[in-house]
């Protein structure tokens, strides 16, 4: 009878591991799949499923990254710029896609939510992790022209030359510096 226990005990034992390893095989293989499905749909810039899918992503694993940096773009892509900030500013700037959703935030927050100081900072933030990052360069040089900072702004185009990150633009800006003076909002 005491055998008996013992092999009912062990036998109990075995399913409740073997019930155990395939949930977790199951959420794996659930969690593996949030990657390519967010890829996906981006890929045919359906931005509600990116979402959703990103929000099951988050919901699975918070400190996923990658997860909030889809969601943060699927906010964006659907105008809630707000929204988008606060997901954004989960993405590590060092870790995987940290540079392109802190260019993603400098984008926002110059154009989406009229903020150029924090956006500024937001590229800075990024230049100083990576150097020559053409985005943040061309956002910091849009903002020094539109305010007529030109001892920056020439700085800033002289390093976009350097690393190609160069636009037309960018000369005209450079050649009639002491000139410059925009017409925006004017009838």
């Amino acid at each position: 009878m005491k055998l008996r226990s013992v092999f009912i005990g062990a036998g109990l034992s075995l399913i409740i591991m073997i019930m155990g390893a395939a949930y977790w095989f199951l959420e794996q293989s659930r969690f593996s799949q949030y990657p390519g499905l967010c890829n996906q749909a981006n890929a045919v810039e359906d931005w509600e499923q990116l979402g959703a899918i990103s929000r099951q992503w988050i919901e699975h694993d918070p400190q996923s990254a990658m997860g909030w940096f889809w969601q943060g773009k699927s906010q964006q892509r659907q105008l809630q710029f707000q929204d988008s900030i606060e997901s954004l500013t989960h993405v590590p700037l060092n870790g995987p896609r940290g540079i392109d959703a802190a260019n993603l935030r400098v984008e926002i927050l110059l154009h989406g939510l009229h903020r150029p100081l924090q956006s500024l900072r937001v590229a800075d933030e990024v230049l100083k992790v990576e150097p020559g990052n053409v985005d943040a360069l061309r956002h910091r040089i849009y903002l020094f022209a539109m305010t007529m900072q030109r001892p920056p702004l020439m700085a800033d185009i002289r390093k976009a030359i350097e690393v190609g990150g160069d636009l037309p633009e960018h000369y005209i800006y450079l050649i009639n510096v002491d000139d410059l003076w925009f017409l925006d909002g004017m009838d």
